[in-house]
Parts: C-alpha cells; structure tokens; sequence
C-alpha cells in the first residue's frame, strides 16, 4: 500500500488510488495530469484477449514498445500520446 504518496515496488494498486496519488483521470492507458505534472503509463504486455484490450505492448531487450492511444497504422503526436 502506498505511504506518504510513495508507491511500493510489487504492490497492486487500485484504479482509484492511482488517480488520488497523481490526481489522474479514471480511464486511459495515458493519464497526465497538470496538477502534479505526472505522466501515468498503463502498459498491456501480450493479453490473451485482444478484443478487451487491443493495445499490446511488447519488450524488446531494455525497450518497451508501447503502441500509445490508436488502433491501427501510424500514430500522430496528439491528446495523450503528445503529453
């Protein structure tokens, strides 16, 4: 459980107590928020159902392929994948 606002590496938290801690909305793989200046990143590593989430992001070595807010083809710097 977060203490102080720190997060503890291994812990699960709730949708609601991330959006407390970074003052972020409550849906979206992007969440930014202004007034804590925090960027939130919800990754989806290889779920077995696409339909229900159809963002999949891969590792590649050290690098996260993150596929950001659209489903098919390239993606423009806009909304949240611009934040």
């Amino acid at each position: 459980m977060a203490k102080n606002n720190l997060l503890i590496t291994g812990d699960v938290y709730s949708n609601a107590q991330i959006m407390d801690i970074f003052r972020v909305s409550n849906s979206g793989g992007i969440r930014f928020s202004t007034k804590t200046r925090s960027l939130v990143i919800f990754s989806f590593h290889q779920s077995v159902n696409q339909k229900d989430v159809p963002y999949q992001d891969s590792w590649e070595k050290d690098t996260l392929h993150y596929t950001g807010q659209g489903k098919e083809g390239d993606q423009e710097l806009t909304r949240n994948n611009k934040k």
